[in-house]
């Protein structure tokens, strides 16, 4: 409430976006997306013009690929792209500690280029990259 009165507008409180005409709780789908066994860490936004997922993959679980990729995508929303990162973690802002929007976004703007496999690549480690391709590339290959 302003002192002149009337009310200034400082965003929103929570997590709900409107996606395609309807309302979604972001952070209830990231909740649900790391609640998976093998799932690290899981962000959702808006990149570019793409509606995104951002997962880290807890490479310790041994899971069938092509069946574990299958349930990530069917746990998303619709019109979702999912982008497999490696790493221990999203990038954090050093600051306040909060996964770094901008370096994910940079992450799908840094042409993005697709394997042979399939899977897209986004500033990947090289060694983390091609242990991902090892586990994860042979489901893209079946589809």
């Amino acid at each position: 409430r302003k002192m002149q009165g009337g009310f200034e507008y400082c965003g929103r409180c929570d997590d709900l976006v409107k996606v395609g005409g309807r309302w979604l709780d972001v952070r209830g789908v990231q909740e649900e997306l790391t609640n998976i066994p093998g799932v690290k860490e899981a962000k959702l936004m808006h990149a570019g013009h793409k509606q995104v997922a951002f997962v880290i993959l807890d490479l310790d679980q041994s899971q069938p690929a092509k069946a574990f990729l299958d349930l990530l995508r069917r746990r998303l929303p619709t019109g979702f792209h999912l982008h497999v990162l490696c790493g221990d973690r999203l990038p954090r802002l050093a600051a306040t500690g909060k996964v770094d929007r901008a370096k994910l976004a940079e992450t799908i703007a840094v042409a993005p280029t697709t394997s042979a496999t399939g899977l897209q690549e986004t500033g990947m480690a090289e060694n983390r990259r091609q242990e991902v391709l090892r586990r994860y590339g042979i489901a893209y290959q079946a589809l």
